[in-house]
């Protein structure tokens, strides 16, 4: 199935199967599901383009393209991203960077984002401020993403764990209903676990007490890993993009309790009362970098989903840059 995702050569008898998944993923994430909703339409955009390369006679080359081009439009229609949507063709799906899939890549999701403007809004998805870009600030946003570098190679292998170890078929039955059990539980206390991450990382950017952050955090990723365990299929941008930022938040939360020691950082007294927005946002592009294994991807979404200004740039590819370095001290798979 992933190498005909890959290249659109999906059979005429599974074609209702990829139409079928993307419409439960969509129903299920409105119901609540903690899970993510983009992959539906990277299956439909990819299941689509790959009807217009069959149409045209592409070549092989040229087909892989425009498939992934496809795929990523979906994404970049659905949150309005087109250049973060650009980027994600070319560092995940095609894995390479070249003019020619550049300039296709983004006339397909710039293409993608005006159509959907039809329907969907053109606001931020995230309702956030502005960040400054002082040098103290740089500074903050790369201590937060140093910390939370580790976590997120922690979650990435969790991801992958509980997928490959997915319940399937008669298992899915019960798993999925008890997954889906639990997590009503856990949002009775917790109402922001609920759907993609929305909620929690709106929380998280809001600001919030330490105790709900640290209930948050830890009750989002039980439910997500949970629900994949069980069987559902969805995404984790979103929600990775929540965990970090609740992560991020925690620690600004702790720094200003004293509960993270003056060691860390020389100085760190003096950053105690850190804006606690920057906290959260360095979080989430770190945590969300190494989670997808993607850090100009994560850039370029946290920047289109708050619509963070120039100022923001700098801090955010300071968190990248630490988060992926922590990161790669999480010893490889064998």
């Amino acid at each position: 199935r992933s190498f005909a995702f890959e290249h659109g050569r999906i059979p005429s008898n599974e074609r209702l199967e990829f139409l079928g998944d993307a419409v439960l993923q969509i129903v299920a994430v409105g119901s609540g599901a903690p899970i993510g909703r983009e992959v539906a339409p990277r299956e439909l955009g990819a299941l689509f383009a790959g009807r217009i390369a069959d149409s045209f006679r592409l070549d092989d080359e040229m087909r892989r393209i425009l498939v992934a081009s496809g795929a990523a439009a979906g994404l970049a229609g659905v949150y309005q991203v087109p250049l973060a949507g650009t980027i994600f063709a070319l560092e995940i799906l095609l894995g390479a960077f070249s003019i020619r899939a550049g300039v296709l890549a983004l006339a397909v999701s710039v293409i993608a984002t005006l159509v959907a403007r039809m329907d969907v809004s053109t606001e931020t998805f995230y309702l956030v401020g502005q960040v400054e870009g002082g040098t103290v600030m740089v500074l903050w946003a790369a201590l937060v993403g140093a910390l939370v570098g580790l976590p997120g190679a922690a979650f990435r292998r969790a991801v992958q764990q509980v997928e490959s170890h997915r319940a399937r078929g008669w298992g899915v039955l019960w798993a999925l209903p008890l997954a889906c059990l639990v997590t009503g539980v856990v949002a009775m206390w917790l109402p922001q676990v609920l759907g993609n991450g929305r909620s929690a990382a709106q929380a998280a950017y809001d600001g919030t007490t330490l105790a709900l952050c640290a209930a948050l955090l830890v009750g989002k990723t039980a439910v997500v890993l949970l629900t994949l365990r069980a069987g559902a299929f969805g995404g984790t941008l979103t929600p990775g993009l929540s965990i970090g930022a609740l992560a991020g938040l925690l620690l600004a939360l702790l720094a200003q309790t004293g509960w993270v020691p003056d060691v860390v950082v020389p100085g760190l007294g003096a950053l105690l009362q850190m804006d606690l927005l920057l906290s959260a946002l360095a979080g989430s592009v770190g945590f969300l970098a190494v989670s997808m294994n993607a850090p100009l991807t994560a850039f370029a979404l946290v920047l289109g989903f708050t619509g963070q200004h120039s100022a923001a740039i700098l801090p955010m590819l300071a968190a990248v840059t630490m988060a992926m370095a922590t990161a790669s001290l999480w010893p490889a798979r064998r």
